[in-house]
């Protein structure tokens, strides 16, 4: 299996001037308000970190504030050699809390109202299903349906990585419960891209995540 190459992400720490939100009672100059809490919270055994938008821009609805809760069980637990783990951790769910997750696909600019909302929301022109009717199995051939972002940066992107010009999208894990279904990559085809939904080993942010952003409708993308 071909594994993503990864791209370096950089990230500039700013000092917030708590004083000016303390006088005003807003945050001026900010594209994105982040609270970070080290909470038990819904941690689970096989938690690290959960993370989720707060609000959205009132036109844009894109999201202008979120948060993150490392797990701290899972954290005072942490290995020296886990650290870089522990980031591409964060970075995982900073990305959730960005982009990439259910909540979010119903206000990309453009977006659709979605047609479906269980098993995974349907977002026409986002995220659609299809039917697979050659589904090899040990047994012989069955039918699956397979859940893909559709939008057109990702779907380029995923044609020149597959190298397949009538592949619909990319697709996205369809297991896990609400948490991970329908907000990450799918596995068995990704395996080690940040966004796929299960921590085996160190992520790559790849082409895939960021055509994602670019998609939304809400950021420019360097893909250098």
């Amino acid at each position: 299996m071909r594994k993503f190459q990864k791209l370096e992400v950089m990230i500039r720490a700013v000092h917030t001037k708590w004083e000016h939100v303390a006088n005003s009672g807003s945050i001026n100059y900010a594209d994105f308000v982040l609270f970070v809490a080290v909470n038990h919270g819904i941690c689970t055994d096989y938690t690290l970190a959960y993370a989720a938008r707060c609000n959205t821009h009132p036109i844009s609805r894109r999201p202008i504030s979120g948060y993150v809760n490392i797990c701290p069980t899972a954290f005072n637990a942490m290995q020296r050699n886990e650290m870089q783990q522990w980031l591409s951790t964060i970075k995982h769910e900073l990305i959730h809390a960005f982009v990439f997750s259910t909540s979010h696909y119903q206000n990309y600019v453009g977006a659709k109202p979605p047609i479906a909302k269980k098993p995974i929301p349907i977002v026409p022109g986002i995220l659609e299903k299809f039917t697979r009717t050659d589904w090899e199995l040990g047994g012989g051939m069955s039918s699956r349906d397979v859940y893909m972002i559709v939008t057109p940066k990702v779907r380029k992107e995923a044609r020149k990585y597959f190298g397949c010009n009538t592949l619909e999208g990319a697709e996205i894990e369809s297991q896990g419960g609400s948490g991970t279904s329908g907000s990450h990559w799918e596995k068995r085809v990704f395996e080690n891209e940040a966004m796929s939904g299960v921590a085996t080993q160190v992520y790559a942010v790849s082409r895939l995540t960021l055509a994602l952003f670019e998609d939304s409708g809400w950021y420019q993308v360097d893909y250098r």
